[in-house]
């Protein structure tokens, strides 16, 4: 039996997945298996799969003989038809550097680390050739669960070990979830007493699809959002502080695509918790009906949450 379950899902992923697969194999930690779950894809990604099953047998797949419109589908067959110990997730166009697993894994049998389930990791993000650092933050066992409340500190899928235990006992990733599925993984497991740990070293790349239809991302990003905070909202009621922050980001998703109704909705529900200078603000200019102001605003608040980020000047020193 493998002592680690490797799930790539994957859709339409010609022009990555071999790449991806080469950072499976090329791992220094040997004892896995790989399984690649085909979510129904209309180019050549299924012959390529195939291929690399004759060359290593470690490798298995599943072809989905439907699209199911997200991530998590895929990931959840694949974690029914895994074997090992552990799981991990990599997404078909992210790359693994070669002590990956084996870090991670060392990380875990520590018995230093026992009050871990699982291991996330610092990771490279290359948006078009420039490669940027993203430093997962550390926090206090006791503040895990109000800043995984206040978004996803773990970021990316592709960072994390699970012990699989765990991920079963949790019944796996929400499939009606398509953005947010790790996020709201989680959070769960935060919510039973488990932690997540890190290993603070970079041990994969995400390649930033930068041609992602902007505006539909955030529409999409809108309705999951909603359904995230009405589904943990009694939790999120435990903590006003940050329910309040994310009602507010609700609201200013609402303007971004010019729901000016619900945003408001959203802003008074706000005001129950508390108000401030800003949230008036945000009421007050809804009034105006302007999205170009509020895309602005959006592009501000995005731009003020880009610390995490380190431009990484010379990409080799970082795989030293």
């Amino acid at each position: 039996m493998p002592k680690v379950s490797i799930i790539i899902p994957t859709y339409n992923g010609e022009k990555f997945i071999n790449k991806t697969i080469e950072s499976v194999v090329g791992q220094t930690y040997k004892d896995w298996e790989l399984i690649i779950v085909d979510d129904f894809s209309n180019d050549n990604t299924k012959e390529i799969i195939k291929e690399w099953e004759k060359e290593d047998k470690r490798i298995r797949s599943i072809f989905l003989d439907k699209n199911s419109g997200g991530p998590a589908h895929p990931k959840n067959i694949g974690i029914e038809n895994s074997k090992g110990e552990y799981v991990a997730f990599l997404d078909h166009d992210d790359e693994w550097m070669p002590e990956k697993l084996e870090k991670q894994i060392d990380f875990l049998k520590n018995k230093l680390n026992d009050k871990y389930e699982l291991v996330t990791c610092n990771f490279l993000i290359d948006i078009n050739g420039e490669k940027y650092k993203y430093i997962t933050p550390t926090y206090n066992l006791d503040s895990q669960l109000s800043h995984i409340l206040n978004g996803n500190f773990v970021h990316s899928c592709s960072s994390i070990i699970v012990r699989k235990k765990i991920i079963d006992s949790l019944g796996g990733f929400d499939e009606s979830m398509k953005m947010s599925d790790d996020w709201d993984l989680y959070l769960r497991m935060l919510q039973l007493g488990y932690f997540i740990g890190i290993v603070p070293e970079v041990l994969f790349i995400w390649h930033s699809q930068t041609n992602r239809a902007g505006k539909r991302i955030v529409f999409e990003g809108r309705s999951e959002l909603e359904y995230f905070l009405k589904k943990h909202k009694n939790v999120y009621t435990l903590h006003n502080d940050v329910f309040w922050k994310k009602l507010l980001s609700l609201s200013l998703l609402c303007f971004f695509i010019g729901n000016f109704e619900d945003g408001r909705k959203y802003l008074r529900e706000s005001f129950r918790i508390k108000h401030n200078f800003l949230s008036v603000m945000l009421m007050m200019l809804s009034y105006f009906h302007s999205v170009r102001l509020f895309k602005f605003i959006f592009y501000l608040k995005k731009l003020a949450s880009s610390n995490v980020l380190e431009k990484s000047i010379n990409f080799s020193d970082v795989l030293r």
